[in-house]
């Protein structure tokens, strides 16, 4: 538990004087991109109603840990 705490203080202190280099996008950045778009595709595909936006939600939610797990499984 110790070092745990040491490890998360030291990772915020680097990332404050660090931070995120402008020139890499971040992973989450992209996973955010990615879900927008499917979600604009998948809400124009099922009808507005609780069950059509639970299948979207779901097909959303499928399509991105697919893509994402297929793609750390490559690394």
């Amino acid at each position: 538990m110790k070092w745990s705490l040491f490890a998360l203080l030291i990772g915020f202190g680097i990332d404050l004087i660090v931070g995120d280099p402008h020139g890499l996008p971040h992973p989450v950045v992209g996973i955010g991109k990615l879900i927008s778009l499917l979600e604009r595709r998948f809400r124009a595909l099922f009808p507005r109603t609780a069950r059509g936006e639970m299948f979207a939600g779901a097909c959303i939610w499928l399509c991105t840990c697919l893509l994402y797990t297929s793609d750390a499984a490559d690394e």
